[in-house]
């Protein structure tokens, strides 16, 4: 577990086990919606489930941390919603940007064979 803290003061703790097959989970969860322009070529025009996929960052990786009637469930859990919604959108997009850079390790670089 990580201890952070947030640029608002608040003291978090970040899961940095998460499986890899839930954080593909979590990357597939936005949509890109096409349409079609006057060519009849389909270009991008909106995506979707970005909320969504930013409260899966935050359930999944968000294990403790300075939250107000969170101290009555141990840390670790699961965050419930009176957590999330104590977060500010700033909160929360720090967060979910600590949580993914806490998911990847530097590989050791190979020893030399010489």
């Amino acid at each position: 577990m990580i201890e952070k803290k947030l640029k608002s003061g608040r003291k978090i703790i970040i899961r940095e086990d998460i499986s890899i097959d839930t954080v593909d989970e979590i990357k597939d969860i936005p949509t890109i919606i096409f349409r079609k322009n006057e060519n009849g070529d389909e270009e991008p025009e909106t995506i979707k489930g970005l909320s969504k996929q930013k409260t899966s960052w935050i359930r999944a990786g968000l294990c403790g941390g300075t939250f107000e009637g969170w101290g009555k469930t141990p840390n670790g859990a699961i965050p419930p919603d009176m957590v999330l919604r104590q977060l500010t959108e700033s909160e929360k997009d720090q967060l979910v940007d600590l949580i993914q850079k806490a998911q990847f390790v530097n590989p050791k670089k190979p020893s030399s064979s010489n």
